[in-house]
């Protein structure tokens, strides 16, 4: 047998590195063993004692500390006694400890000594036994029969060391050497990456993803950075009920998905661990805690690069390791005076000091490297943006240093050959610095499109698409103004979700001022309250304040305006913030959603008239014409909205927008020019031409003192009255309906091209974008449109697709 200790009735105490190698070994045998494996972290725990979640949670509760400042608590306290130290720190962890012990929130092994007394414990593996775990030992050797197996240090094998300018070339020289390596046979499974840093995850993934090098590394993502586990912790401070935030998740996210099905289980698990108590803040840090701690397991492969860890394992001789970042403060690892114990209270405890440790470190990494027969050793001279040192070790162990130029190495990639080209070309075009590398490059790619750009969109694959959406996609009015005045905006913005969102200031006026207007109409309304109650928790500079009180004596003449208005109309009913949701499903869910700001309405016998009014900051146009194109068709959609809503039978009286803040209101807050701004606060939009029907809206509509530009005559309605027939609501509901569907049938198409519209002189699809340095969108990109200058589009009849 390859481990000639493994004998009948053994403890046997090994790293988890090693654990499933003896266990292949023990399946091999013929004979039946009594061997129990554990970690040195396991039998502490069983012989001093072990903690869960309850013990977490109540250092946080009590004591209102993070879950982390928690742990780091409960983990010292393996160090101290129930003694009295000369130290106000040791004496408070004995406090804790004690005060844990006495509500049974510490777990003990009662069974643990009269189980060893017919065992032998056998620690094997361990590089380096710690002060800690020797008296440990010493007090089982009073139980039973303790034996140290030392790893086997006997070879002195002797390495070189490569030294490379940067991450780039060093990983790029890697990559090359693997692909040597698996070509003279060397199976892939069989090399493997050590001390792979978070500097050099990216460059592996993308370098090697030039070079078709399958690798998996540890960087697994936690569930709290996981879609699902960010929206359950959300969900879960809202509503503070677990079951809701569950029925939430299987709602909302694709849980027949494996990897989706995965992080739902181990939430589950996780939350299953806190049935004792009340959900609140502090138990949800816990589970935040417990998400932040917790991996989501990596798509495994069958055959990949994977990585390895060096100490406390045993390196099979048919392994290659590559051994990166080899620099000064990586390798030996350098410890510093910060644990919670510090220097100065270690000597009590009979615990390593900072010294101590940063020596035994240098001294195991001295004999790991001696010990690794296949071992290829890099370091960097610098990132973007730090510069390194090379590890002492290199002068300790009298290793010989080259320096490789990758470049003239025989490379197994042209296409990064290529792009390495395209580098140092930008640098001698932009800076006029000549790479030495650049000739022989140049001779064997002398044909590459340097600086020939094709910007076009090349596509993305659906099935890949509906996996990223999660095989669910929401629009609104937004998303769909963005996609048809741009695909490729709406991609960015959309899908890719690049665009950060601040609030600012004016931002945060105007939600502030929707707020209130969604409750101002209602009879308990009490404005003081509600204003304060949103301001409260706002940070605010002097000058903001300063604004914000003018704003308020702004806003209150808003509502009473508003109130006023409505003394002309016979509409008596209201709903505010309306959220209204279309199923639109297709391949996938496809839902439409809007909010409507305010809805007036009045039911008769067998319709329900209704004004639909949206609030605007600003200065915003109210017309209609683009909606054939898809774009500005927020009143419509609205109308749209309210057409295939719960209310019954709806006939439009009329869909507007009201001017709640803007330039001319702001500046002038202090003049006693009230009639202007009433004048900025009328309805601007368009009104039923059935008479009958607007009366009911404004009773002053012949002259109206609610709409803008209304005015009848004998004649009829004056030519600036923007007026529109039900057939032709009905016709531009009709038009919103199949806009959506299009933009729809083109996004589950994955068709996102380059498309600004341009309509007349105007560029609508490149105002305010920010993504010009990503799609270098040029003059025949630009899609023109022809002008609309009225609504002959909605004459019924009118059978043009749209």
């Amino acid at each position: 047998m390859k481990y000639s200790f493994l004998k009948d009735n053994l403890v046997l105490i090994v790293p988890n590195n090693i654990k499933n190698d003896i266990l292949e070994e023990l399946n091999k045998s013929k004979n039946l063993l009594d061997i129990k494996l554990m970690t040195r972290e396991e039998l502490k725990k069983k012989f001093y004692f072990d903690y869960d979640n309850q013990a977490i949670y109540y250092l946080v509760s009590k004591y209102n500390i993070k879950p982390s400042i928690a742990k780091i608590y409960i983990e010292n306290m393996y160090y101290v006694k129930n003694t009295n130290y000369n130290s106000y720190k040791l004496n408070y962890l004995v406090k804790l400890k004690q005060e844990l012990e006495n509500n049974k929130l510490l777990i003990k092994d009662n069974y643990l000594k009269n189980y060893l007394k017919n065992k032998k414990i056998v620690v094997y593996g361990y590089d380096n036994l710690n002060k800690f775990y020797i008296n440990l030992l010493k007090q089982l050797e009073l139980i039973t029969t303790v034996e140290i197996i030392e790893k086997s240090n006997i070879n002195n094998y002797n390495h070189k060391v490569y030294e490379f300018q940067d991450i780039t070339s060093e990983i790029d020289f890697i990559a090359n050497k693997i692909i040597e390596l698996v070509n003279s046979g060397i199976e892939i499974n069989n090399i493997k990456l050590a001390n792979v840093s978070n500097e050099y995850i990216y460059s592996i993934y993308k370098i090697f993803n030039f070079y078709n090098i399958p690798v998996i590394l540890n960087n697994n993502t936690s569930i709290l950075e996981t879609r699902i586990g960010s929206n359950f912790i959300k969900k879960l401070n809202e509503c503070l009920d677990i079951d809701q935030t569950l029925e939430f998740v299987t709602q909302n996210f694709n849980v027949n998905d494996e990897e989706n099905l995965d992080i739902l289980n181990k939430i589950i698990n996780i939350c299953n661990n806190y049935y004792f108590e009340v959900i609140n803040p502090s138990i949800i840090e816990c589970i935040k805690y417990d998400f932040k701690n917790i991996l989501v397991k990596n798509k495994l492969l069958k055959n990949y690069i994977g990585e390895i860890t060096l100490e406390n394992n045993i390196i099979d001789d048919k392994l290659y390791i590559f051994l990166l970042g080899f620099n000064q403060g990586s390798i030996p690892k350098i410890f510093k005076d910060e644990d919670y114990i510090n220097d100065n209270l270690k000597s009590n405890l009979e615990l390593e000091n900072t010294l101590e440790k940063n020596i035994i470190a240098k001294n195991v990494m001295i004999n790991i490297i001696k010990n690794i027969k296949n071992l290829i050793i890099t370091y960097k001279l610098r990132t973007s943006f730090e510069e390194y040192h090379k590890s002492l070790l290199i002068e300790e162990l009298n290793l010989e240093v080259q320096r490789p130029n990758v470049n003239l190495e025989v490379t197994y990639s042209s296409l990064y050959e290529q792009i390495k080209l395209c580098s140092y070309l930008d640098e001698f075009v932009k800076f006029n610095k000549l790479n030495d590398n650049i000739s022989i490059l140049y001779s064997n790619y002398n044909n590459i499109k340097y600086l020939k750009y094709d910007n076009k969109f090349n596509g993305i694959d659906k099935n890949s698409l509906y996996e990223f959406l999660d095989q669910k996609l929401l629009l609104s009015y937004s998303s769909i103004d963005k996609f048809y005045r741009c695909k490729f905006r709406y991609y960015i913005n959309n899908i890719l979700k690049l665009e950060k969102y601040e609030e600012t200031f004016p931002i945060f006026i105007g939600n502030l001022f929707h707020y209130i207007l969604s409750l101002a109409f209602n009879s308990n309304f009490d404005f003081e309250k509600e204003w304060n109650n949103y301001i409260e928790q706002k940070v605010l500079s002097n000058k903001e304040k300063f604004f914000l009180n003018k704003l308020k004596s702004e806003l209150l003449f808003i509502i009473e305006t508003i109130k006023n208005q409505m003394k002309r109309s016979s509409f008596d009913k209201g709903l505010y913030e309306q959220k209204i949701f279309i199923n639109k499903n297709k391949n996938i869910k496809v839902t439409f959603m809007g909010v409507v700001d305010k809805i007036l309405y009045k039911e008769e016998s067998n319709k329900t008239l209704v004004a639909i009014i949206d609030y605007k900051t600003g200065n915003p146009e109210a017309n209609i014409y683009n909606t054939i194109y898809g774009i500005e068709m927020q009143l419509p959609v609205y109308l749209y909205l309210i057409k295939n809503s719960k209310l019954s039978n709806v006939e439009i009286a009329g869909f507007y927008l009201q001017k709640i803040l803007n330039s001319e209101t702001i500046l002038k807050t202090n003049t006693s020019k009230e009639d202007m701004k009433r004048e900025n606060l009328k309805l601007m939009g368009y009104s039923n031409s059935n008479e009958e029907i607007l009366s009911e809206f404004d009773n002053s509509y012949k002259d109206s003192e609610i709409i803008k530009s209304m005015k009848v005559s004998n004649n009829g309605f004056y030519s600036y009255s923007k007026v529109i027939s039900n057939e032709e609501i009905d016709k531009l509901s009709e038009i919103v309906d199949l806009k959506i569907d299009e933009a729809i049938n083109e996004i589950l198409n994955a068709n996102f091209e380059i498309d600004p519209k341009r309509i007349g002189l105007k560029n609508y699809g490149c105002e305010f974008c920010k993504y010009k340095d990503i799609c270098f969108m040029t003059e025949k990109d630009i899609v023109d449109l022809e002008p609309q200058t009225n609504l002959d589009f909605l004459k019924v009849g009118d059978d043009n697709e749209y």
